[in-house]
């Protein structure tokens, strides 16, 4: 069957300024050979870096918000 793919973010406020971004991800098993050829791309595009730059992105998202809450 399908992969699944279940993410966690945590987000807190830097000491210096902006927010610091915490992830979790899971990679479910799969059962037919599609599933785990889609299961294995996906981690090594986590592995290769996908993941850090999304997680730049939504930590500047969420410094601009806390940010912006605070002033």
């Amino acid at each position: 069957g399908p992969m699944t793919l279940e993410v966690a973010y945590e987000a807190y406020p830097a000491a210096e300024a902006g927010a610091e971004l915490w992830a979790t991800v899971t990679v479910g098993e799969a059962h037919s050979l599609r599933g785990r050829l889609a299961a294995a791309s996906t981690e090594a595009l986590l592995r290769a870096g996908v993941l850090s730059a999304a997680m730049r992105g939504i930590a500047r998202e969420v410094g601009s918000r806390v940010a912006a809450a605070t002033a």
